[in-house]
C-alpha cells in the first residue's frame, strides 16, 4: 500500500515540475504533496535516482537543446 501512494505522490511531483514554467524550490515542492523538505527529496531521489533540483536541471538542459535544434539563437 505505501509503495503505491509513493509511486502516487511522486508521479504528481513530476507532473507538477514538467508543467511548471520555472524551477520550482524545494520547500514549494515538498508543500505541494504534504511532506517535509528533507523528506520529499529523500523519497524523490530514491524513486528518480536524482535530487528535485538535478531533474529540474536535466529538463531545462534538454528543452534548452530542443530550441538550439529549431535554430533558436542562444540569447532567446
Amino acid at each position: 500500500m505505501e509503495g503505491s501512494y509513493h509511486w502516487g505522490v511522486m508521479r504528481r511531483a513530476i507532473e507538477l515540475i514538467d508543467r511548471a514554467e520555472q524551477p520550482l524550490s524545494l520547500e514549494e515542492l515538498a508543500g505541494a504533496m504534504g511532506m517535509s523538505p528533507a523528506h520529499f527529496q529523500r523519497l524523490f531521489s530514491a524513486w528518480a535516482g536524482v535530487s528535485p533540483k538535478r531533474y529540474q536541471q536535466y529538463l531545462q538542459l534538454g528543452h534548452a537543446k530542443a530550441l538550439l535544434r529549431e535554430s533558436r539563437a542562444v540569447l532567446e
